[in-house]
Order: structure tokens, then C-alpha cells, then sequence
């Protein structure tokens, strides 16, 4: 079942997100003052993520991908693009301002000719002699599945596209898209205006 692939990793971190989001603010306000319908397991994820993608980076991953034929996995990936893009779930796009990571940008963003997302990841804790190599796999009676290689899953592929590639864009779109966006609706509500020169009315459900 797909719905069992199906992983957010971040269904529960709603509470936390909102309290971290709130406690930035109320920092802010000290030093201003101062100064003067569904039903099953994936449609549950879906209404989540929609809730999610004006608070958080959605960067889509399906877990244990090795549970599926490679075949299978291609379906199952456009399938749940196709299921996000249909519910309105905006997802995190990969930047192609920067002429030097461009070309690896745009060929992970999604498209409907071809997708590189969902991320489709193996863990394991294991460490497993493969050749002369110690290397993290699961071992099956049919071979091992090695968490680095790009042949059995896209765990080194998801680590470069966060960690090495986009880590910066990705704090300063939650700084300056998410957190603003919370901020500017909850001083609105704390009946305070914003005087920029671009205010306007905003909603954070």
C-alpha cells in the first residue's frame, strides 16, 4: 500500500513549529515595545501538508522505498505529485535564479513530463561489509539495498539538495516567507498595522 510509504515527518511538529514561530514574535514585540473531510492515512497527510506550506518548507519523500519495483516506484512518485498538485499543496521549489546550481535545481523540481520527487529513501542503522567497504544497507536473502547509492534510493540525492545545494535558501524562505507572512497575521490580530509600503491583508490558517 502506498499510504504506508507515504511520510511527511512532520504531522506531529505543527505544535512545535507554531510555538517557535510564536516565540520569535514575542521577542520581537519585548524589543518593539521597548523601543516604542477525509478519512484514510494519506488524505489525513494531505490536509496536513495543506495546513503546513504557508508555515514549513514541504520537500516530499516517500520511506521505504525499497519495499517496491523500480517501476512501481516511478508510478507511485508521479502519483503522488499528482495528488499534491491536485490538492492545491504548495511544495518547496528548488531556486534557478543562481547560475551555478540552476541545472541541478531544475532537473529536481517537478514537472509532468518527469519527477525526481517525491525523494525516495532507504534507512538503516546497519552498518554491512559490501565488497571490501563497510557501508549503512539492509540485508535481504536476495542482496543488501545501500542507503548511498544512487541506484537503490535518492538518499544521497535528498542530502545534497538540503544540506549542500539549498540550505541557505531554505532558512531564508523560512525566515522571510513563513515567519513574515505568521507575523504580519498575528499582529493584525493584536490589532497592530503594518505601514510598509506594500502592506496588505493576510490570511494564516
Amino acid at each position: 500500500s502506498w499510504n504506508a510509504l507515504w511520510h511527511t515527518g512532520f504531522c506531529f511538529k505543527y505544535p512545535y513549529i507554531v510555538a517557535q514561530f510564536e516565540d520569535c514574535l514575542e521577542e520581537e514585540l519585548k524589543i518593539k515595545h521597548s523601543l516604542f473531510n477525509y478519512h484514510d492515512s494519506r488524505s489525513i497527510d494531505l490536509v496536513m501538508m495543506k495546513k503546513l506550506d504557508s508555515k514549513v518548507n514541504i520537500i516530499p519523500d516517500l520511506t521505504k522505498a525499497d519495499t517496491v519495483s523500480r517501476s512501481e516506484l516511478d508510478k507511485l512518485k508521479m502519483k503522488v505529485m499528482s495528488e499534491l498538485v491536485s490538492n492545491g499543496v504548495q511544495i518547496y521549489q528548488f531556486p534557478t535564479e543562481d547560475e551555478a546550481v540552476a541545472e541541478i535545481n531544475s532537473s529536481m523540481n517537478y514537472s509532468v513530463f518527469h519527477t525526481h520527487l517525491p525523494f525516495a529513501v532507504v534507512g538503516s542503522i546497519e552498518d554491512v561489509k559490501v565488497g571490501n567497504k563497510m557501508v549503512k544497507a539492509r540485508l535481504y536473502p536476495w542482496g543488501s539495498v545501500q542507503v548511498e547509492d544512487e541506484n537503490h534510493c535518492d538518499f544521497v540525492k535528498l542530502r545534497e539538495m538540503l544540506l549542500r545545494v539549498n540550505m541557505e535558501d531554505l532558512w531564508e524562505q523560512t525566515h522571510a516567507q513563513h515567519y513574515e507572512l505568521y507575523r504580519r497575521c498575528k499582529l493584525e490580530e493584536m490589532g497592530f498595522e503594518d505601514t510598509g509600503p506594500d502592506s496588505r491583508s493576510f490570511r494564516w490558517n
